[in-house]
């Protein structure tokens, strides 16, 4: 007599060979566009206005340096944070619900869980390329990490478009769902947030000094501490 499990059988254990979504093809268009916004809100918005109301003196007293880092850390903050509203739906109805890529994000929408998944993994991909372009001191263990998510990302997505040679390609993709929504989640806010008051409190000759090496040391090697 075999054993019955009293629970229900999820999507992601019966996920069938099918595409990520009709817009994996249109990833660099759509990463282009990331870009860009990201380009809009820095230069325009937090730049042009907003971190110097905000912040005053703290953030005119910084260097150049510590600047853009500063103002990176408020981009990347406000980019997972909607990552995080836009992906959990999609995300859990997906890996742990039993929806699969095709169904629709809402009813009677075009719009399908995949298509979503999709934007937001360029989304993150998109603020790593822009931090390494953007910011002028990483650390080593930052470079690393941030290059190799973005080429695990996007070989993730690219995979899918010949299911014939990569039956895996959509088991891959989700795992790198999970690993980034773990490290948005249970890692990402309590360093940053804790790097970005320690950066307000330091005196404008500190920051000046010392604080870009050990900062920059503290902000990289976070992400080693995720499973991965």
């Amino acid at each position: 007599m075999g054993i019955h499990y009293h629970h229900d059988i999820t999507a992601l254990e019966t996920l069938k060979l099918q595409p990520i979504s009709r817009l994996a093809p249109f990833s660099a268009l759509i990463i282009s566009i990331v870009l860009v916004v990201l380009f809009v809100i820095r230069y325009y918005v937090l730049e042009g206005f907003l971190i110097k109301r905000l912040y005053g003196s703290i953030y005119t007293n910084l260097s150049e340096v510590n600047r853009r880092g500063f103002i990176n850390h408020h981009i990347a903050g406000l980019t997972k944070i909607l990552i995080l509203i836009v992906a959990a739906y999609p995300f859990l109805e997906v890996v742990i619900g039993k929806s699969s890529f095709h169904t629709p994000y809402a009813h009677g929408s075009r719009v399908t869980m995949g298509d979503m998944l999709v934007v937001v993994a360029q989304m993150l991909i998109g603020m790593y390329a822009f931090e390494l372009i953007y910011r002028t001191r990483l650390s080593p263990i930052a470079v690393l990490h941030h290059i190799g998510t973005i080429i695990i990302g996007q070989s993730a997505i690219a995979i899918s478009l010949d299911l014939a040679r990569e039956p895996d390609a959509d088991i891959e993709f989700v795992l790198c769902t999970v690993w980034g929504k773990s490290y948005s989640t249970f890692l990402y806010y309590p360093f940053k947030s804790a790097k970005l008051i320690v950066l307000c409190q330091v005196p404008s000759t500190l920051s000046q000094s010392s604080s870009p090496t050990w900062l920059s040391f503290y902000t990289a090697s976070s992400p080693t501490a995720t499973v991965f």
